[in-house]
C-alpha cells in the first residue's frame, strides 16, 4: 500500500513540476503563466480546422504573433497562448466560462488575455489595415472582388462574426 502511495506522490510531484516549470518569476512577467499543452493541441488542428475555428490561417496567425512581439508577455509560448485565447473568443463568441474550460485558464486570466490581445491588435491596426494608396490598385481589388463575390465597387468586407449583417432579400446563399 505504501509503495502505491509513493508512486502516486511521485506522479503528482512530477505533474506539478512539469506544470510549474513554465512559471516565470520575473516581476515584469508575474502575470504570465505558461501553459504549453493547449497550444500543442491547437497546433495539431488541420489547416482547414484552424481556419474554421480561429477565422484565420496558421500562417496568418504566426504573422500576427510576430507583429505582436513585445506587446504581450515576453516568452513566445505565453504570447501564443494569449493570442489563441483572444482569437478564439473573437472568432467563436463563446462565454468566458466555456473558453476557460477549453483553454484550462481562470475567468480572470481569459478576460486579461482577451483585453491584452484586443489592445495589442489595436496598437498595430494602422500598420496592418490600410486603404490602398493607388487608384489603379483600388480598381484591381474592386474588379477581383466583383468577380469573386458579385458586388460591384467594393474593395473590402467585414465578416459577420460580431457584426450581424442581414442577407439582402434578393440574394440566395450558393
Amino acid at each position: 500500500m505504501s509503495t502505491h502511495k509513493n508512486l502516486v506522490e511521485k506522479a503528482v510531484a512530477s505533474v506539478l513540476t512539469f506544470w510549474l516549470s513554465g512559471v516565470e518569476s520575473d516581476e515584469e512577467d508575474e502575470n504570465c503563466i505558461f501553459i504549453n499543452q493547449q497550444a500543442t493541441v491547437v497546433e495539431r488542428y488541420s489547416l482547414d480546422d484552424f481556419l474554421h475555428l480561429f477565422q484565420l490561417g496558421k500562417i496568418t496567425f504566426e504573422a500576427v504573433l510576430n507583429n505582436l512581439d513585445g506587446k504581450l508577455c515576453r516568452p513566445a509560448n505565453d504570447a501564443k497562448h494569449q493570442l489563441l485565447v483572444g482569437l478564439w473568443m473573437l472568432a467563436n463568441q463563446e462565454s468566458y466560462r466555456t473558453v476557460t474550460d477549453r483553454f484550462d485558464i481562470s475567468i480572470s486570466m481569459a478576460w486579461d488575455y482577451f483585453k491584452r490581445i484586443v489592445d495589442a491588435l489595436v496598437s498595430i491596426v494602422q500598420d496592418v489595415v490600410q486603404w490602398p494608396r493607388h487608384e489603379e490598385y483600388r480598381q484591381d481589388i474592386a474588379t477581383e472582388f466583383h468577380k469573386k463575390q458579385g458586388f460591384p465597387r467594393v474593395i473590402g468586407a467585414i465578416d459577420g462574426t460580431h457584426i450581424p449583417i442581414a442577407t439582402p432579400h434578393d440574394m440566395q446563399n450558393p
